[in-house]
């Protein structure tokens, strides 16, 4: 899902000074006027041709152009607003990469590798650095590029070594490098090791009560790709304190396929129909449901589920086709966070 398609982390899209005629270093866009609008709490900005991408230039010229401009005008405030700065200079990084990302996400990564450097500079990390790294996580993990989020990951671990959210975000992406799934080989056939490293990281993860619940009904899930569908149904079960509807969903959905493993479709119906209560009318839950209760001999009941799974009109968002994109689907909560925090 393109990041152009959700509310940006810091407004709209980037405006800088208008170019002139291109081939000048003198002419070169300024992002000191961007820089000073964030300062003063204005993230709402339009995009300016030549600076994302719609005039070829490219993910070089965009940090060499922040690197240059960054550093001059972080060095200009004064000493103790220094810190500050220079993540107003990573928002900035961050945003673009975001705009960036919606053609390319290889180069928008480098914008958004080369914002992370610049803001671990800062002398002790603050509450507004935790929230631009943990946009930076989402931003990463939604690029479904997987090294890329563990490497995201592990510069926010570094930093904040006590958060919750950037554990369970180390071992959300090494599970990205075990798709897709392959019909013959489980996960751990393809990899031994690295799944080693996946389970171990949802155990540590889930060692924290705030992700707890999540981590769980990962490693839950993970374990059911490897086909043993009784030792996930009991880490899933770790799960059953989840308040998050989100999370809730996910934890019916899943008891349902290790249930349908099991040849229990009693419970994986029931386990169907908790997913639905979380989350009325999502459409994977549905369908899933309407397949048991074929599988069953309940074909009235399943008509009924697969005509109200496939009625015409909005449905709500589906917390399984955002399982992928891991913190994403916070976006709205940390991107408003960050704004509040810069400002």
């Amino acid at each position: 899902m393109p990041l152009s398609a959700l509310r940006p982390p810091l407004g709209l899209l980037l405006c800088l000074l208008a170019l002139v005629p291109a081939g000048h270093a003198q002419d070169a866009p300024s992002f000191r006027p961007v820089f000073e609008a964030f300062l003063r709490g204005d993230f709402a900005m339009r995009e300016l041709p030549g600076v994302t991408g719609a005039r070829g230039s490219s993910g070089a010229d965009v940090r060499k152009l922040l690197a240059r401009d960054g550093a001059i005008w972080v060095s200009a405030g004064p000493p103790d607003e220094r810190d500050r700065r220079r993540l107003i200079v990573a928002a900035v990084a961050l945003h673009l990469a975001n705009t960036i990302g919606s053609s390319d996400w290889r180069r928008a990564n480098g914008v958004l590798e080369w914002g992370c450097s610049f803001v671990r500079r800062n002398a002790r990390p603050s509450e507004p650095e935790r929230l631009w790294h943990w946009a930076a996580v989402a931003v990463t993990q939604a690029s479904a590029d997987a090294w890329q989020a563990e490497t995201h990951a592990d510069h926010a671990s570094k930093r904040f070594p006590d958060e919750p959210r950037f554990a369970l975000a180390r071992a959300v992406a090494l599970e990205m490098r075990t798709w897709p799934d392959d019909r013959h080989r489980s996960p751990r056939d393809r990899d031994a090791a690295l799944t080693d490293r996946v389970i171990a990281g949802f155990r540590t993860a889930a060692k924290y009560p705030e992700v707890r619940a999540e981590a769980n009904i990962r490693l839950g899930f993970f374990t059911l790709r490897h086909g043993f569908a009784g030792n996930a149904l009991r880490q899933l079960r770790e799960a059953a304190e989840a308040k998050d509807p989100y999370l809730r969903y996910l934890l019916g959905l899943f008891e349902g396929r290790a249930y349908e493993r099991e040849n229990d479709l009693d419970a994986a119906i029931a386990a169907y129909r908790r997913a639905l209560d979380a989350v009325p009318h999502a459409q994977t839950a549905e369908l899933a449901l309407a397949s048991a209760l074929v599988r069953r001999g309940r074909q009235a009941e399943a008509t009924a589920v697969t005509r109200d799974a496939l009625r015409p009109g909005p449905r709500p968002s589906d917390p399984w086709v955002s399982y992928g994109l891991g913190d994403l689907r916070m976006w709205p909560v940390i991107a408003g966070a960050l704004e509040e925090a810069l400002r």
